[in-house]
């Protein structure tokens, strides 16, 4: 019997279509006579702005609702700027998704250990033995706070509305104590304020966002675990632990509605998987963009939402390998170009 994985495709903007295709590429590599993925791909941000006057439309959100997992890119660019804001501009067609998800968790793990760790070396602005052993995860909340808070904009004031809900509040802090408890030792630093602790054997640490800030500039091992924060300080805690890897370029993101196994999922399990870099307008369609952060979205894809732990495994290994073996594109230092390091990845699987 085939099994057959429905994969949503939103490639987006500027460099999105280039990355995303080597991403496909090596997504295919694990197709098999019994295993199929069927990819449905879609229009998001500025592009869907120009076809349908919506940075995503209804059937796409029910696209995502359908499919076993989603691959994102990235969106936006000069063109749709200042033309339309909030949930109706580019970036809105992400938001509307992961609220039409529900994936209140985006997780981003930044390891000295990962497929990205000579990059760390020698792009990095940290001392190596500062960096050197840093594990953690960033679990930020996803689908509340700031971001889609209510909106005042007059001549002399403005306001975003920074509001969370106690069940809001509750299920993003259990499904970080569940990351926690997949670490060795378990543990989490935790931003967030809880009752009773549900999960004895993890070690809760409160932690203000601004200090937090400072230790990941002098003493990032210290936080190793799984930091949760809420959306807006999650967004920037998760971008500056880049700067310990040296460039957003190589790092992936999930975001989850819950874990594989989880009892407690009340609902199917959804997952939507982009970098944590942007569209990179400047430089579409030049063959020069980074793919290795969407190309890891993938393995993450593998281990969040198809079960698919050893295949999970060896794309990671194969990039390794290639950035290891100085194929790179133009920022991080080598003269390849987006589809000959796709190529690389799969050659090395």
């Amino acid at each position: 019997m085939v099994k057959i994985f429905n994969i949503l495709v939103l490639p987006g903007d500027g460099i999105g279509p280039e990355i995303m295709a080597e991403a496909v590429k090596v997504l295919k590599v694990f197709e098999t006579p019994e295993r199929k993925f069927e990819l449905r791909q879609e229009l998001i941000g500025g592009c869907s702005i120009d076809a349908h006057g919506k940075s995503v439309t209804e059937e796409v959100k029910q696209a995502a609702l359908d499919s076993d997992a989603v691959l994102f890119a990235a969106v936006g660019g000069p063109k749709w700027d200042n033309q339309r804001r909030g949930l109706d501009g580019p970036e809105g067609g992400l938001l509307q998704i992961r609220k039409a998800m529900d994936i209140y968790a985006n997780l981003r793990p930044c390891c000295s250990t990962s497929p990205s760790a000579s990059i760390a070396k020698e792009f990095s602005p940290f001392k190596h033995e500062v960096i050197e052993g840093v594990d953690f995860v960033v679990v930020r909340e996803n689908c509340g706070g700031a971001y889609f808070g209510r909106k005042v904009e007059e001549e002399t004031y403005a306001m975003d509305e920074w509001g969370y809900s106690e069940a809001e509040i509750q299920r993003i802090t259990r499904l970080s104590a569940e990351v926690a408890l997949r670490h060795n030792p378990p543990l989490a630093f935790d931003f967030t304020r809880q009752g009773k602790s549900e999960y004895p054997q993890v070690k809760l640490v409160h932690q203000l966002a601004d200090s937090a800030s400072l230790i990941l500039a002098t003493n990032p091992r210290s936080l190793n675990g799984v930091i949760l924060a809420d959306n807006t300080f999650g967004d920037m805690i998760s971008d500056q632990a880049g700067s310990i890897v040296g460039t957003l370029g190589v790092l992936p993101s999930a975001s989850l509605n819950g874990l594989p196994g989880d009892k407690a999922l009340k609902t199917r399990p959804y997952g939507l998987y982009e970098p944590t870099h942007g569209s990179a307008p400047t430089i579409a369609g030049q063959n020069i963009a980074n793919p290795v952060a969407m190309i890891l979205c993938v393995a993450l894809m593998f281990r969040y939402s198809l079960s698919m732990e050893d295949e999970a495994q060896r794309v990671e290994d194969a990039v390794r390998k290639v950035l290891d073996s100085g194929i790179r594109t133009p920022d991080l230092g080598g003269k390849a170009g987006t589809k000959e390091v796709g190529d690389a990845i799969v050659s090395a699987l």
